[in-house]
């Protein structure tokens, strides 16, 4: 029961739509119901393992204070205040929290994990052949926000979020063997034109290759870092790299993450006087609402998701979140072959949550939590 429960959510999810509503809504809501009924039965048939990752414990022990600490925002309906949106977003994390704790405990066998890593694969296959008839121009379901075809997208709306959802299928596809779909795969997500999409997908297939043996891991090291470093210098020393990076002359991407960083430090008007929220953020998921509406501006996610992190949770939040990260991937080695290649996909998803709001996408959210629950059954307590 267990088992199928994840399937049909690793199944169903991408591919969920509703009629009167955009691409991502209906998917979060169901990466939601299906994460509440895995923790729940959980609960019911008694899986739950300790968990050992303190730093997780202590992001979650601190939404509380960064509700405390964020600014009463004024909202009324009818003159009645509306409830903070930051218990909203505590509540989401809580219920993926605990679909996450409940597949790290339970003890898929082997069988278990093929049936769950194949149901990606396939969910890869369909979204590439899909997403190769609309770059051909067969469409009949999307449109674009103002009303043109999106012309490689999936069912998950934009290029830029089709990318790194087939880049991080990639490595589980791989591990099967499975070449022809891997190269389709590939070949999608270069159709998307999505840097972000080329990034984490090259990223963690370096990481993957360096997994194969110390001197693959010397060499891929060294490929990383020669090509960090010159696409680092030619950002500032060449047009074309600077274009490349980041999306475009007309990008806008990295003057609004310097502006978003800007208003984290700089103190703002509050009843009372002014006052800064550095340490302690604006309040878990404020950044919808508050960036919007302070710069008047088109901007409802960051377009990274660490930076929207840090905008809404200060350092603090931040600081706690990635050091679980850290802590969570320094748990999973020594790998063996399948952990490798599960890594490889949590990585490439951490990579792009960089450039676009890969965390904040019910289908991410729930093969992120696949992913961890896999690479956790190598211990007996939950990373």
């Amino acid at each position: 029961m267990f088992i199928n429960l994840i399937r049909l959510g690793l199944l169903g999810i991408p591919f969920f739509i509703w009629p009167g509503m955009d691409t991502r809504q209906p998917k979060l809501f169901m990466a939601l119901v299906f994460s509440l009924i895995l923790g729940v039965f959980a609960f019911h048939k008694g899986y739950f393992k300790a968990y050992n990752n303190i730093w997780i414990l202590l992001f979650l022990a601190f939404i509380p204070i960064n509700f405390l600490l964020s600014p009463r925002v004024a909202v009324k309906i009818a003159d009645i205040q509306v409830a903070s949106w930051v218990l909203q977003a505590f509540l989401y994390i809580l219920i993926f929290f605990l679909a996450h704790v409940a597949l790290g405990s339970y003890q898929f066998s082997g069988d278990d994990k093929e049936k769950v890593l194949k149901a990606m694969v396939w969910v890869g296959a369909i979204m590439t052949l899909y997403a190769a008839a609309q770059w051909f121009g067969f469409e009949q379901f999307f449109k674009g926000a103002q009303g043109g075809h999106y012309a490689t997208c999936g069912t998950l709306g934009t290029p830029n979020l089709l990318a790194p959802f087939l880049a991080m299928i990639i490595p589980v596809a791989l591990y099967f063997r499975k070449y022809i779909q891997s190269a389709l795969m590939i070949i999608v997500v270069f159709l998307c034109s999505s840097q972000v999409g080329y990034g984490a997908m090259i990223v963690s297939l370096i990481f993957l290759v360096g997994t194969k043996s110390k001197i693959l891991a010397i060499a891929m090291s060294s490929l990383f870092i020669i090509l960090f470093l010159s696409l680092s210098i030619g950002f500032f020393t060449s047009s074309k790299i600077h274009n490349f990076i980041g999306g475009g002359t007309g990008s806008s991407r990295f003057p609004e993450w310097s502006q978003m960083i800007k208003d984290v430090k700089d103190p703002v008007l509050v009843k009372g006087g002014s006052k800064q929220y550095a340490f302690t953020g604006y309040g878990l998921g404020s950044f919808k609402y508050l960036y919007h509406s302070q710069h008047n501006n088109d901007w409802l996610e960051s377009h990274n998701d660490y930076i929207e992190l840090f905008y809404n949770t200060g350092l603090i939040g931040l600081s706690l979140f990635l050091i679980g990260v850290g802590f969570f991937i320094k748990q999973c080695f020594p790998l063996d072959r399948l952990s490798a290649h599960l890594l490889a996909s949590f990585i490439c998803v951490m990579v792009a949550a960089g450039g676009v709001f890969v965390l904040q996408q019910g289908a991410y959210i729930f093969y992120l939590l696949v992913f961890t629950g896999l690479l956790n059954q190598k211990r007996g307590v939950v990373a």
